[in-house]
């Protein structure tokens, strides 16, 4: 289930007074949610996304006013609006069950996660069509992935991607807006930057106390510009950005904890608890929050 990432900060859905909630079930279908109050709710079954046949893995929804995407075990993904008067695209995306959906901060970009996949795909509509623009591979299966929240055109043309695999790695993606849409491009985690400045491109200037940013970078349309070995503590369980975005907190499944600066990859501060680290949150740019699943 999910709410929107994008909503009216006073009242939940823009000029409504509410705030809404999608969820899927195991049996295809699709509901949303009104909250009112903390009484009173309204739930519709959504039957022009409703599938039958598979069920519902994971829901992602940008704005309210926008398409919200839900993937299911057959590997294919819906993306339609809550009154289902817009275009409605079915997606056969993946091989195997969709594990987990994500927009990016400009509600342009779906990043797909595949189970048992060593691969991220981005996908973007263009004119009428859904294209996978990028193959992000890893080294090992996927576990965790998520988009940077900061993005700063002014700054780049760039948006910044996480990927966190089985082997306890953790590459940052800068990847292009500016992409030629005919053309599926497939990265490996081979593809690093040496370009210091680039691991700057998606964050607040005034948070890293940065004056003369460059405007424009020159380099491919996607490549790794920092390498983060968490292999410590197994798996990658969970990934944060913190609010600004210059720090990246990291879980694994034997239950280290790390934070990392983004300015320059270097490990700030770990932690050992008893567990996987099961979900991490920020309250501030330098408070954390995490749970272990013992």
């Amino acid at each position: 289930m999910t709410w929107p990432t994008k909503c009216d900060a006073v009242s939940g859905m823009a000029g409504t007074g509410f705030d809404t909630l999608l969820y899927g079930v195991s049996n295809g279908e699709v509901w949303i949610v009104d909250v009112l109050d903390i009484t009173t709710f309204h739930t519709t079954k959504l039957t022009h996304c409703t599938r039958n046949k598979a069920s519902v893995t994971c829901v992602a929804w940008f704005g309210e006013d926008q398409q919200f995407a839900v993937g299911f075990a057959d590997g294919k993904i819906v993306l339609a609006t809550r009154d289902g008067n817009s275009n409605i695209a079915t997606i056969d995306a993946c091989q195997h069950e969709v594990i987990q959906l994500a927009w990016d901060p400009t509600g342009s970009h779906l990043a797909v996660h595949e189970a048992l996949q060593s691969n991220v795909k981005i996908w973007c509509n263009h004119g009428d069509a859904w294209n996978a623009i990028y193959t992000l591979k890893h080294n090992t299966t996927v576990t965790a992935m998520l988009w940077c929240p900061v993005a700063d055109s002014s700054v780049s043309n760039f948006l910044t991607f996480v990927i966190g695999g089985k082997d306890g790695m953790v590459n940052v993606w800068n990847l292009s807006l500016s992409v030629d849409y005919s053309e599926v491009r497939t990265t490996s985690s081979e593809t690093f930057s040496t370009q210091k400045n680039l691991k700057l491109a998606n964050f607040s200037k005034s948070a890293i106390g940065i004056k003369d940013m460059p405007m424009k970078t020159t380099f491919s349309d996607c490549c790794i510009v920092s390498k983060l070995n968490c292999s410590a503590g197994g798996a990658i369980t969970t990934i944060q950005f913190n609010p600004t975005s210059d720090l990246l907190a990291t879980g694994g499944n034997t239950g280290w904890l790390a934070v990392w600066s983004l300015h320059d990859g270097t490990l700030l501060q770990s932690k050992e608890g008893d567990g996987a680290v099961s979900s991490l949150s920020w309250l501030s740019d330098f408070l954390l929050v995490s749970s272990f699943s013992n």
